[in-house]
């Protein structure tokens, strides 16, 4: 995962990285001589970011692994309960049209609510903790999880499924070896699209809640402190990982399933 993301890094990423360096340090000269405001500069947030990673300088009395290691806790279980849930509504839609009759709709409506739109029922529920970050995520992961994965088993091709029958196969092995690789650009999609929806979620629900730990946490209590080159840090810190993740993860499993199968070019 990590060679590939390099390597995609070198490719794709190195371009534009190099065009937003230039126009960073062009909008911090700007903004210093104009405005006499401490815009950092590309090379002050490198000395801050080498000092929070050797632990020379703390992060709101915490070191910057114990954020990364909070906004990462918070995000794994919230994503993995979202994908969890959604994977089973997906099926169960799929294979009994009358819960899916019920079950999508709701999906959709579930789908439009914007993810801190959830924080006062999700505080009546759980309180003010880091649970309260955790459901935020689950209930913005699990809808285009199993939307995706209903939609793709839907529109696998009745030819797939004729001949699958006409070999013998049960209605296990149809499934797995038939209908889910056929969703699986569906259910992939779905699968990146919640990792975006959730990872901003829990950033997000960690600037409104204030959970004492957390890149989110971090950014916004920066504009009290003052320390523009930590919120700085924390905001590439969030993309690194989401990158990584995203073109790492999900395009070696694309790479590993999707083009094995031969359901995409």
């Amino acid at each position: 995962m990590f060679f590939s993301f390099v390597k995609y890094f070198f490719r794709r990423g190195l371009p534009p990285l190099m065009f937003l360096l230039i126009l960073w340090y062009g909008v911090a000269v700007y903004v210093r001589s104009t405005r006499q405001a401490p815009f950092p500069l590309p090379g002050e947030i490198a000395v801050e970011f080498f000092n929070l990673l050797s632990t020379r300088q703390k992060l709101l009395d915490h070191s910057l692994y114990a954020h990364i290691s909070a906004s990462l806790q918070r995000w794994f279980w919230g994503y993995a309960g979202g994908v969890g849930l959604g994977l089973g509504t997906g099926l169960s839609a799929t294979l009994w049209p009358m819960f899916g009759n019920v079950l999508m709709p709701l999906m959709s409506f579930i789908h439009l609510i914007p993810g801190l739109a959830w924080i006062p029922i999700a505080i009546l529920v759980v309180g003010i903790n880091s649970k309260t970050a955790i459901l935020l995520i689950v209930l913005t992961t699990m809808p285009p999880v199993a939307l995706s994965l209903s939609q793709g088993l839907a529109a696998v091709p009745k030819e797939f499924l004729m001949i699958s029958r006409m070999c013998g196969d049960r209605p296990g092995r149809r499934f797995f070896a038939v209908q889910l690789p056929a969703a699986l650009p569906h259910l992939l999609t779905g699968l990146r699209l919640a990792l975006a929806n959730s990872w901003r979620v829990v950033v997000a629900a960690e600037m409104v809640i204030g959970s004492g730990l957390g890149l989110g946490y971090s950014i916004i209590q920066s504009r009290w402190t003052l320390d523009y080159a930590a919120a700085f840090i924390c905001i590439g810190v969030i993309v690194g990982f989401g990158l990584l993740v995203d073109y790492g993860l999900f395009g070696l499993l694309e790479k590993i399933t999707v083009r094995r199968w031969g359901m995409m070019e």
